[in-house]
């Protein structure tokens, strides 16, 4: 930490906290206040690296970049929080299934019933992998199509 923060990369330190707003105090969130990334999440470049602003509170607070693969998840859900007691390490899923996540992975897995209402449970799901991707299939579902295309090919023969 003091290798990365001696000299002139102290001042990229002292100029990172001088666009927080810490005036909420320690427990309130510290929104950034530089450059805001489409995707909600403040943005800077920091060791000539673009990187998001929490990373960077989140490593110049703890000594240590997150571990490699890992995530840093807002507890408060504010992406523009950079207050380091609102962010932990976690992995991808854990913050993909974190309370309050939006993705649409999570609202996937949450799902109990096909669109058709039969309940995936472990003898009425498929899993199918499509480029790699797991995907589920109701086999009532499946059961009803290949009947339903052989009524209509027996009739069209009869």
């Amino acid at each position: 930490m003091a290798d990365r923060l001696s000299g002139k990369r102290l001042h990229t330190a002292e100029t990172f906290w001088g666009l927080v707003d810490i005036s909420g105090g320690p427990a309130s969130c510290w929104p950034w206040q530089g450059s805001v990334a489409t995707t909600g999440y403040g943005q800077l470049s920091f060791h000539r690296r673009n990187t998001n602003a929490h990373r960077v509170a989140y490593t110049l607070w703890h000594g240590q970049e997150p571990w490699k693969g890992m995530h840093l998840d807002h507890l408060c859900r504010m992406p523009l929080c950079v207050n380091p007691a609102h962010l932990r390490m976690v992995t991808p899923r854990e913050n993909t299934m974190a309370a309050g996540s939006l993705a649409p992975a999570k609202r996937n897995v949450e799902k109990t019933h096909c669109p058709s209402g039969h309940a995936y449970t472990l003898v009425n799901t498929l899993i199918s992998r499509t480029y790699g991707t797991p995907k589920r299939h109701c086999r009532e579902c499946g059961r009803i199509r290949v009947r339903t295309r052989r009524a209509r090919v027996e009739a069209m023969g009869a």
